[in-house]
């Protein structure tokens, strides 16, 4: 899926419908770029964009170049997600102030190094932060640090852990 294509829009309908309902909140899940490449979209939109924000045509690594374009990838990159998940929210929010909006975002620890991800810029788009404290594979252990790591992002408490 392409943030800066019609896909907020068709989220919009989507979302416009379901609030004609008595629902309390929506959870939108998993809205990240992958674990692994190609580590984002490459469409005519986000190009386009991309060249006009950045004056440069949008590099096409075939893994991690760790070099400026790399960096102006991972950038564009979360301030698309953060610009979709703030329009979404606020549309909601603009038809039923009380209904909360959360976002599940799998950038968590130790996902987070290789894509770039935001988790705590991400974390503040919704109403509350959603982390799911699942075990590694192969560990018996229950607690992965991601419940620790949400409260940590968001003082305010605003946190749903899932286990």
């Amino acid at each position: 899926m392409c943030y800066n294509s019609g896909y907020l829009d068709y989220n919009n309908k989507a979302v416009a419908e379901l609030l004609e309902y008595e629902i309390a909140g929506f959870h939108v899940d998993m809205l990240d770029y992958g674990f692994g490449p190609p580590y984002g979209c490459w469409c005519g939109n986000c190009e386009s964009l991309f060249s006009k924000q950045y004056n440069m045509e949008m590099p096409r690594p075939e893994k991690p170049s760790w070099d400026e374009g790399w960096e102006k990838i991972l950038e564009f990159r979360a301030n698309s997600n953060t610009r979709f998940s703030q329009s979404l929210h606020s549309f909601v929010r603009s038809r039923r102030p009380k209904v909360s909006v959360d976002f599940n975002y799998h950038g968590y620890p130790p996902f987070s190094w290789i894509e770039g991800e935001l988790p705590v810029k991400h974390a503040m788009n919704g109403d509350f932060v959603t982390c799911e404290g699942l075990p590694p594979p192969r560990r018996r252990v229950r607690d992965d640090g991601n419940v620790s790591f949400c409260l940590s992002c968001c003082g305010n408490g605003r946190v749903q852990a899932d286990t």
